[in-house]
């Protein structure tokens, strides 16, 4: 629960910082520096990416982190929070949730990367064209 709670708190931070850099790439747009603010573009779709990515291991860890600390009380204290129907149920639902984060996080890095998309492409074929510097 812990490194969890650090990934949320570092996660807010680095939001607000990509609001702040939205702002300040309008304002590189409005005094007609658009190269600058096109690399500024860039690297805040790259952080989208990042933050997008880890929220969505922060929604399948955190209920994953909530049932260890619910099977530790039970275990170390002899003090039962919920029957083990329920925690097997809340165990299957949490697994299962953290094998469909996988998938979904390739489609994430599909959509949201073009180098990602490129090398992907090299990988599975013969295309020499595109190269990733």
């Amino acid at each position: 629960m812990i490194p969890c709670t650090a990934l949320s708190i570092l996660t807010v931070l680095l939001i607000r910082s990509l609001r702040h850099a939205e702002k300040r790439r309008v304002e590189l747009l409005q005094q007609n520096r658009q190269r600058d603010s096109r690399l500024l573009s860039e690297s805040a779709s790259t952080t989208l990416m990042l933050i997008i990515v880890v929220c969505l291991f922060l929604l399948v860890e955190m209920p994953n982190g909530f049932l260890f600390v619910v099977v530790i009380v039970s275990n170390q204290f002899g003090y039962t929070l919920f029957d083990d129907e329920i925690m097997a149920i809340v165990s299957i639902i949490s697994n299962f949730l953290i094998f469909l984060s996988y998938p979904l996080n390739f489609v994430v890095y599909c959509a949201m990367s073009k180098k990602f998309r490129d090398t992907f492409k090299r990988l599975f074929t013969r295309d020499t064209s595109s190269t990733v510097h």
